[in-house]
């Protein structure tokens, strides 16, 4: 696997995998529900976030995307899950936002919680009612 920045040409597939792994992520919201968010994501979401691609024999398997110090794409194709790409790409994004990290997930996405708790991020709260359907996580390098 190799990991190198991801560019404009890959968002058609990015947007792919954003769709797929989240509807598969989370079964209870439905996929309409994600069909629904699917515009704003390829079109405003993807373009302005410096993204991360991880390669292998020559096609994008995963992604990662960070802006302003929030994690807001941290996908896997569903068929390569389970092969070290998200960790890979979590590192990487690591080392690149040494100042912390943060991500909101729903909570319906244990396993993306799980993912992340394992790797020394933590839950936090916020004063914000929109942050009430959301878990919110963060990282700093000497938690």
């Amino acid at each position: 696997m190799e990991l190198c920045m991801g560019t404009q040409q890959d968002r058609e597939v990015m947007g792919a995998i954003w769709l797929t792994s989240s509807i598969a992520a989370h079964p209870a919201l439905g996929e309409d529900y994600f069909l629904r968010q699917y515009g704003e994501v390829y079109h405003q979401l993807l373009p302005g976030t410096k993204l991360w691609a991880a390669w292998q024999d020559g096609a994008v398997e995963a992604f990662a995307g960070v802006k302003n110090g929030q994690i807001f794409f941290l996908n896997t194709a569903v068929c390569f899950q389970k092969k070290g790409h998200g960790s890979a790409l979590l590192e990487k994004l690591k080392q690149e936002n040494p100042a912390g990290l943060f991500a909101q997930l729903y909570p319906e996405n244990e396993h993306g919680i799980a993912f992340l708790e394992k790797r020394g991020f933590t839950r936090f709260a916020q004063d914000d009612k929109d942050a009430a359907n959301v878990v919110l996580l963060r990282w700093q390098q000497n938690q």
